[in-house]
């Protein structure tokens, strides 16, 4: 198995607030090195503890979808793993959590839906 390219949490927890900028779509998503090893427990956490692991407010909906679609559309597959919603199905198909930030009418950055199954220093 290969080393995950980023890995900020090793030296441990972090003491920031995320900083935001804009990713080329070409560096995106990057080849999933961890996906064999790791997307059929996740898929099962995903199911099992679905309460645990997917939270969305109300209003994310078209985020959701939007990055369901760009990640099929990069992954150059069909979402064949079918759980409820579409922000779930993309997650299913990465080793990676997805969590959908967006920015509120005051400008204030907000985590509006995730599908985090291994989440890392997080509260």
């Amino acid at each position: 198995m290969r080393v995950p390219p980023y890995l900020p949490f090793l030296d441990g927890p972090p003491d920031f607030a995320p900083k935001l900028s804009p990713i080329s779509e070409e560096r995106w998503l990057l080849p999933d090195t961890e996906a064999a090893g790791w997307i059929e427990e996740k898929r099962e956490i995903m199911v099992r503890l679905r309460a645990e692991t997917f939270a969305a407010m109300r209003g994310s909906e078209a985020a959701r979808c939007e990055a369901s679609r760009m990640i099929f559309a990069h992954l150059k597959q069909d979402n064949a793993f079918r759980v409820p919603t579409e922000l779930e199905d993309a997650a299913a198909h990465l080793s990676d959590d997805l969590c959908i930030i967006q920015q509120s009418e005051d400008g204030e950055w907000c985590l509006t839906a995730a599908s985090l199954c291994a989440p890392t220093y997080w509260h």
